[in-house]
């Protein structure tokens, strides 16, 4: 089998973007057909190109979505390291949250590539890399950006490869944010219940498949909520004796 050609055109935010596009294209091509035990030796320029100030902050959602996808096999291919420093993952790991809000139109003309995005995550697991980087704060805009985007409209794989990717980050986590397991519970109750059908089931099978990851928050959750019943409780009977008085 014939060694895959590397496109010979570097990536740079400088040029036209009609001519920017057509080299992240071949980039992109190029990369899904390389695997894990691939030739790595012509990556490096790629790679830093891509986390490159002109191609994260580059202005059009086309480039930014193939900016994503190619990070993504880069990711994948050097999996389970990464040849980037930890900032710089930070930086790729939120252009991969802000990508994924385009699943949302699945009749949009790069619904495809998003989609591509999506399962290239889920299926390398990629997420256990941002848990190493201590960034709550990406995992919560992930967890909210899934359950925002989630509809009746999406296949079955969407959803699968979403509850993939939340349970891989439940799985891998020394312990779950608080702040994303309220994200998931706001989804069982009205108003969310009623409002948000899909994002309803997401969350209830999400639930089922992963109580044992959630049981100590779901513990603490409870808990609160009694603990702020007893106080409301007696907070009542404080004003109706006062009232009576």
């Amino acid at each position: 089998m014939s060694k895959i050609q590397a496109p010979t055109k570097n990536l740079s935010g400088h040029v036209e973007k009609a001519e920017l596009l057509d080299r992240l294209k071949s980039w992109a091509g190029f990369l899904s057909e390389i695997d894990q035990e691939g030739d790595k030796s012509e990556l490096s320029e790629i790679c830093a190109s891509l986390v490159s100030p002109d191609l994260l902050e580059y202005q059009d959602a086309e480039v930014k979505l193939f900016v994503a996808c190619c990070a993504a096999d880069v990711l994948r291919i050097y999996a389970p390291e990464a040849p980037y420093a930890d900032e710089q993952l930070k930086e790729i790991f939120m252009l991969f949250v802000e990508q994924l809000r385009g699943l949302e139109d699945i009749k949009g003309k790069s619904f495809k590539r998003y989609f591509y995005l999506l399962e290239n995550l889920a299926c390398v697991k990629t997420f256990i890399l941002c848990m190493e980087l201590d960034a709550p704060d990406i995992i919560l805009s992930l967890f909210r950006t899934f359950f925002q985007i989630f509809n009746e409209r999406h296949v079955g794989k969407v959803q699968t490869f979403m509850m993939d990717i939340m349970i891989t980050i439940m799985q891998e986590g020394d312990s779950i944010p608080q702040d994303v397991v309220d994200i998931i519970l706001m989804h069982i109750i009205q108003p969310y219940k009623s409002r948000k059908p899909a994002a309803h089931s997401l969350a209830k099978e999400l639930i089922n498949r992963s109580v044992t990851y959630l049981e100590p928050n779901l513990q603490k959750f409870f808990n609160a909520a009694l603990m702020k019943g007893i106080e409301t409780d007696s907070g009542m009977g404080q004003l109706s004796e006062g009232q009576g008085r």
